[in-house]
């Protein structure tokens, strides 16, 4: 592609007899000047590098026509030089470009005629799907939906799940409505994914962070839109997807809908998994205005409604999981001398969840039998971010605040199938509020056109407390009258520094220590139960932050010509007052939030590209996780097994052709002295996805995930539930 790119500038530049170019390179992001960036003519191969600011000179011979202009760690550019290009220093900018391990990109803002494609081309019909195809990042799966994430086998309160940057606090407390199944793949235009407290920018998460970046309409487009629709037939899933939008340079506006349906699914073997179907809407609005030459604002609303949602292998299923998502953005870029961009957020959150156990044989169960135990709750999250970019000359400064206050709040009713017996409630979360500040600096200076130093900090204080006073009242009892209203603070900080050699090499390591505040869970939360070990949680508000210390060496290696490449990252992850459950005396059922004196996690992901032509792509990647529980000398539970993948990928002007194998090792390393986990056997899994594009705006794609129909077990998964079986899947999308 880049070679017809080159001809088609090369026949339509004019012929020119300037002998040199030269130029400066800045980084599009930053504003900062790039050194060690490569400046290159594809015509006869001369090249040169930039200075330590970024600028350069070329010589020309031949009367060459085009400039490419790379960096790792950016996006190549290809320039047609013109008359201009000849008229003194010129500016060139160059897009960060995310690496292959930490960003999987679900679909670019289009234009009419793009196709619809997923990183690594396989199919899938959720957002979660995507996301799993990820080095280092798992799924927990409850059976056909609300499968949450996890990174580097740490979920829940231990990494943050952000949609566009904005905190969205899940309401369910049996953690059925993680905060990826709010957003459908349709909305999507990228998943970025911090492994560990590498990133400080937007957490301090010992887990890391992921942020669902949603698709805008952009500029200048005219009219657009897409329609597509989906069938798979294991569980005879019906997705209806539409979007529709116009801009022109100052405005902008698009709105999505989309449906799914979906029955029971079937597990390898063609075992029927009852009671695990689900109904869901979502809605998503944009619009976007430019306010001069260098200010944007952009307002989104994202709604969804997931309805009748069973979960088989858990002791209750979802009858409502609604959301409401509003932000505005507005954003200035070089609003002053020094400041490349400043960006202010406010937005707003609300969850509610409904769900119960009226469809189970509730007097046949080991967990609270012969009684139907239906909950609610809710979330509110309300907050403004600020974050902002300044430079001056090769120091850069990117500085972030986020305030926000959260409003939880959830009840049961426990009703026994004995009319005779009293009902009882309790609550489960009663009126907790919190008001968290979070500031975060990051530093960076090159040391020299190989070399480059990074530090960053972060403070978090959080003022915490219970306004219902029944609630407040069980917890005290349970912890001998403590106080449940405490302020909190975290101070974390990090530093790395990069090696970057001819543009081919880059290595960093990072060093990090991080303290993590308890979730409202954690702290507030009384008969939570835990999905993941079965048994029912207390909170303790007495809990102490969890430190986190950690060591990272990542290593990107690849070939002058991008068509080949190597990743890997290497971890040690060290925690002290971590927070795990301590089985309450004499109960098999219960466990009370406490600290623990230290745990480790140890281990890395690996991740190979390789394009021998324009046509043919392979990659292949794998991960692997070692945890302890130094304190009790146990693994720690539900970690992720040894797994690895290899797709190859063949694609013409109109057809291409997929094939994914997944494999993943036996888990026998379990925490079978204090939960229920057991052990999963190994598998092997193998997905085919064809497409053909029809017309330039019609596109058909079909294909198998699980083509053996192998019955699985995925380990993260509680309660022993198999994994979907052989599934064929049709989509025939429309764009314009």
């Amino acid at each position: 592609m880049n070679i017809l790119i080159s001809l088609l500038l090369l026949l339509a530049a004019p012929e020119s007899d300037r002998d040199s170019v030269s130029g400066q390179v800045f980084s599009d992001e930053t504003g900062r000047s790039l050194a060690m960036t490569h400046i290159s003519t594809p015509e006869n191969g001369n090249g040169t590098v930039t200075e330590d600011d970024g600028t350069f000179r070329i010589e020309l011979t031949n009367d060459e026509t085009i400039l490419k202009i790379s960096r790792l760690g950016y996006e190549s550019k290809l320039v047609r030089l013109t008359d201009q290009h000849f008229s003194g220093l010129q500016e060139f900018y160059l897009k960060p470009a995310t690496s292959r391990m930490n960003e999987v990109i679900i679909r670019a803002t289009r234009t009419a005629g793009d196709d619809i494609r997923a990183d690594g081309d396989h199919h899938a019909s959720t957002t979660e799907e995507f996301i799993e195809g990820l080095a280092g990042v798992g799924m927990i799966k409850r059976a056909n939906y609300g499968w949450e994430p996890s990174i580097r086998g740490m979920s829940a309160g231990r990494m943050e799940v952000l949609i566009d940057d904005v905190k969205m606090t899940p309401a369910c407390v049996d953690r059925m409505d993680p905060v990826t199944s709010y957003v459908e793949t349709g909305n999507l235009e990228s998943v970025e994914v911090s492994r560990g407290n590498t990133d400080l920018s937007r957490s301090s998460r010992p887990g890391g962070t992921m942020n669902l970046v949603t698709s805008r309409p952009g500029f200048d487009r005219s009219w657009f839109g897409d329609a597509s629709i989906d069938y798979n037939h294991n569980a005879r899933t019906q997705k209806y997807s539409l979007q529709q939008g116009y801009s022109d340079d100052t405005q902008a506006v698009q709105a999505a809908i989309s449906y799914r349906q979906a029955d029971d699914f079937h597990a390898g073997g063609g075992e029927e998994i009852s009671l695990s179907g689900y109904d869901k809407w979502n809605v998503k609005l944009d619009a976007d205005r430019r306010f001069g030459h260098n200010q944007t604002g952009r307002f989104s609303y994202i709604g969804d409604l997931a309805t009748d949602i069973g979960y088989p292998g858990l002791i209750m299923d979802t009858r409502e999981a609604k959301s409401h998502l509003f932000s505005y953005e507005h954003e200035w870029e070089q609003p002053l001398e020094g400041v490349s961009s400043l960006m202010i957020k406010p937005y707003h959150t609300r969850v509610d969840h409904y769900m119960d156990d009226y469809d189970r044989d509730v007097t046949t169960r080991d967990v609270m039998p012969d009684m139907y135990m239906p909950m609610y709750g809710n979330t509110r999250t309300t907050g403004i971010r600020a974050d902002a970019a300044l430079y001056r000359g090769d120091h850069l400064l990117e500085a972030g605040l986020h305030l926000h206050r959260l409003d939880a709040f959830a009840d049961m009713l426990m009703e026994p199938v004995d009319e005779e017996e009293s009902e009882m409630y309790l609550y489960n979360i009663g009126d907790a509020r919190q008001y968290t500040s979070y500031l975060a600096l990051d530093y960076s200076y090159p040391l020299s056109p190989n070399f480059t130093l990074n530090a960053s900090g972060a403070l978090e204080l959080s003022d915490r407390d219970l306004h219902n006073q029944t609630a407040a009242n069980v917890l005290k009892s349970e912890h001998n009258g403590i106080s449940v209203s405490n302020t909190w603070t975290g101070l974390s900080g990090s530093v790395a520094l990069s090696y970057n050699h001819q543009d081919r090499y880059l290595a960093t390591l990072t060093l990090s220590d991080a303290e993590r505040l308890p979730s409202h869970l954690e702290h507030y939360g009384y008969y939570i139960y835990n999905p993941v070990d079965d048994f029912f949680y207390h909170g303790n508000p007495e809990l102490q932050p969890e430190r986190s210390s950690q060591a990272e060496l990542n290593i990107i290696r690849q070939t002058r010509d991008r068509n080949f490449g190597v990743e890997t990252s290497l971890f040690f992850n060290y925690m002290t007052n971590y927070i795990d459950g301590r089985p309450v005396p004499g109960s098999d059922t219960f466990q009370h939030y406490v600290n623990y004196d230290a745990a480790l996690t140890a281990g890395g992901e690996i991740s190979v590209f390789w394009q021998p032509s324009d046509q043919l792509e392979v990659t292949s990647g794998g991960a692997w996780v070692y945890a302890e529980n130094l304190e009790t000398g146990e693994p720690l539970p539900m970690m992720p097994p040894l797994e690895g993948f290899a797709q190859l990928g063949w694609q013409s002007d109109r057809v291409g052709l997929d094939t994914r194998v997944r494999a993943a090792a036996t888990q026998n390393r379990i925490a079978d002295q204090t939960t229920r986990e057991t052990p999963t056997d190994g598998f092997i899994l193998t997905d085919i996805t064809g497409r053909f594009s029809i017309t330039d705006g019609i596109e058909l794609q079909a294909g198998v995930n699980n083509l053996f129909d192998v019955k699985y077990y995925e380990h993260t998964s509680p309660g022993d539930m198999p994994s979907p079986g052989r599934d064929v899947f049709v989509r025939v999308g429309y764009s314009w």
